[in-house]
């Protein structure tokens, strides 16, 4: 927390070393350009022209950066052409895992998620220090300690610095379809797929103690009440319901819009 509120009282234009690294790998004329869009103006980490006339913004972030901020900067810079996230991860909790053995493409496991991420629906990259993985496709999954992953091409940093000059002749940025798909959740227990049934059969409003009513019904050898709660819990969230107390005696579910 300490650290976030550090990043938060610097001045504006600061750069951290890393950033600063990075932009050391290209030509001036490349680093903080100002770009316009009618009224509005940001100024680019980077902004390269590429073979095919289009231009490739990449964006170097270092700090915590909000799911509204993330969605600014990408409703700008793809008015104006392709836009490419790299995020410092050297402290982010990734487990990388080759696919093969003569292969470039390794699997990632990203836990604790970092929700913030899963806004993003451009390019996105994660710097190691001495690699970089390029995120081809992710999952995410609700949850707090729930690990999200997918999997990408594993780099030089040196050799992707380079290949960002030609990126639209190697790679396709599709931003009509999300890069983070949510995964559905597996119903592994019998009071979860319980739950999951109940919760699918529901209309927009769940009474809790009702529905735990009907699941002590259908499962009477359960007596965990909590081991209930916790499935009807997860159920709803992954139907995306969310939780109201109606008044001091009982609380719904409701179906989010």
């Amino acid at each position: 927390m300490r650290l976030l509120q550090l990043f938060a009282t610097l001045p504006q234009g600061f750069m951290t070393q890393w950033h600063l690294s990075w932009q050391e790998m290209f030509a001036l004329e490349y680093r903080e350009v100002v770009m316009c869009n009618g009224r509005h103006k940001h100024r680019a980490d980077l902004c390269l022209p590429q073979p095919d006339g289009s231009k490739l913004i990449v964006e170097f972030q270092h700090s915590s950066i909000s799911t509204e901020d993330i969605r600014k900067r990408e409703q700008f810079y793809t008015s104006v052409g392709h836009l490419l996230w790299v995020f410092d991860a050297r402290k982010f909790h990734i487990r990388l895992e080759p696919s093969s053995s003569n292969s470039d493409i390794y699997k990632f496991t990203l836990s604790p998620p970092r929700k913030s991420l899963w806004a993003i629906n451009t390019g996105l990259a994660f710097d190691f220090g001495s690699v970089v993985l390029l995120i081809a496709k992710a999952h995410q999954r609700d949850g707090k300690r729930i690990p999200c992953g997918g999997w990408g091409w594993l780099i030089r940093k040196q050799e992707f610095a380079t290949m960002l000059h030609k990126f639209t002749e190697q790679f396709y940025l599709d931003t009509s379809k999300p890069l983070w798909e949510v995964k559905t959740r597996h119903a592994t227990t019998p009071q979860l797929l319980a739950a999951t049934t109940l919760v699918a059969t529901a209309d927009s409003t769940i009474i809790e103690w009702l529905a735990l009513q009907e699941l002590k019904k259908q499962l009477p050898n359960v007596i965990n009440k909590l081991a209930l709660r916790g499935a009807l819990a997860a159920a709803c969230s992954e139907a995306g319901y969310v939780r109201k107390s109606v008044n001091q005696r009982y609380s719904a579910w409701v179906k989010s819009i």
